[in-house]
């Protein structure tokens, strides 16, 4: 986990998104690159991916998320720590603590699950690209027909 690399000599803070207030909710989930027009203030947009994605009034009642994330940048960009005025605390990531910062409905820090971390560690030790080509997969379902 590269979190783990640069913990020992750098702050670090780490966030997942979850917000899943799309027009499909709970069949997308949040996927890749959601966090995107709420980092850049693009919420009220007119663009097609937005008006797919979900309503000017979902935008609306979430548009205090992209303000929040927003100010991280920011704070960020300053001062190297996301952490702020009128911002949840955002706790740095040690590797004795784990913790991240979820953004959702509500925003909150909570460390990560032993299956989270299991599962970063399983694709830290892969080659990349055998992952995202598929060829690990195909390698991975010969083996168990071996078995």
């Amino acid at each position: 986990m590269m979190a783990e690399a640069m913990a020992g000599n750098n702050p670090v803070h780490i966030y997942r998104m979850d917000w899943d207030q799309t027009r499909l909710p709970h069949k997308m989930g949040a996927f890749h690159a959601i966090d995107v027009p709420f980092v850049f203030g693009a919420l009220g947009a007119d663009a097609e991916l937005a008006k797919l994605l979900a309503t000017r009034k979902t935008y609306e009642k979430n548009a205090y998320l992209g303000y929040i994330m927003m100010d991280y940048v920011a704070n960020f960009a300053r001062s190297g720590d996301p952490n702020g005025d009128g911002v949840p605390p955002w706790p740095a990531y040690t590797t004795a603590r784990r913790e991240r910062l979820y953004f959702n409905t509500e925003i909150a820090s909570r460390p990560l699950t032993e299956k989270e971390i299991a599962r970063y560690r399983w694709y830290a030790e892969r080659n990349l690209n055998d992952v995202l080509t598929g060829s690990l997969s195909q390698r991975l379902s010969k083996k168990e027909k071996k078995d």
